[in-house]
């Protein structure tokens, strides 16, 4: 998607809580048709020794971006993942935005399978897949995206 595509989404604040909650600020939208987009600005707390994107700070926002797309595309019912693989393949930089594309493959016997790619400074940096479990209580569901409040319901 380019650039000019990418800034007409309408991104909303994730507002997640824990462990997420220090990796943002966090920016989600909507591309419709099973389609998803999450962007994060790139800086110190991200980076490893070696002055790149800390690979597990990648997994969090590929992570982070499925399991957010899994939750919408199951009617916002909360999804624990249970299955993650990827693919590293370029650097990110500090400074740099991280666009993440997030998209459902299907929906199967309470299971989301999810596909993304990591994109920074125009370059794919990373792919990744993961399985995500739909669990039974939809009130357990998590931070909701739409939520101002800090931390989310």
């Amino acid at each position: 998607m380019d650039a000019d595509k990418l800034n007409s989404l309408d991104w909303r604040v994730l507002r997640p809580s824990g462990f997420n909650a220090r990796s943002g600020p966090m920016y989600f939208a909507s591309a419709g048709e099973g389609a998803w987009y999450l962007k994060v600005d790139l800086d110190e707390r991200h980076m490893n020794h070696g002055g790149f994107c800390h690979g597990g700070a990648l997994l969090t926002f590929a992570d982070t971006a499925m399991g957010t797309a899994a939750y919408e595309a199951a009617g916002r019912r909360f999804c624990a993942t249970i299955s993650l693989q990827s693919q590293f393949i370029a650097v990110a930089k500090q400074g740099q935005t991280l666009i993440v594309h997030a998209a459902l493959d299907r929906m199967a016997g309470g299971l989301a399978f999810m596909q993304a790619e990591l994109h920074a400074g125009g370059r794919l940096c990373m792919r990744a897949s993961g399985v995500w479990k739909l669990l039974a209580s939809a009130r357990a569901r998590g931070p909701d995206p739409d939520d101002d409040r800090e931390g989310g319901a």
